[in-house]
């Protein structure tokens, strides 16, 4: 689960082409739209790399259903990520 804070200063990444990826929840800190999101089969996970204006961004993306989503990490109050246990219809 992540909480706000992170002490990497590089990008860390995370893979899991196994069975159906996994399931992430997202709880903004300022709701962008939605207060909560939910994603699912995601297969990689990219925390921490920065963009040419210097603002950390986390992208979320999925090799099932062959799309990804971006956020601001400080758009991001928390996440948890958990085993997915089916392929969903959607991202």
């Amino acid at each position: 689960m992540y909480k706000g804070e992170h002490t990497c200063s590089k990008e860390v990444a995370t893979a899991t082409k196994k069975d159906f990826g996994i399931k992430v929840h997202i709880i903004f800190t300022k709701p962008i739209g939605v207060a909560e999101e939910d994603l699912r089969n995601v297969t990689e996970i990219h925390f921490g790399y920065e963009t040419l204006m210097g603002r950390k961004r986390i992208a979320f993306e999925s090799d099932i259903h062959q799309t990804g989503i971006t956020y601001a990490i400080d758009e991001i109050h928390e996440f948890t990520a958990v085993p997915e246990i089916e392929k969903a219809p959607a991202f």
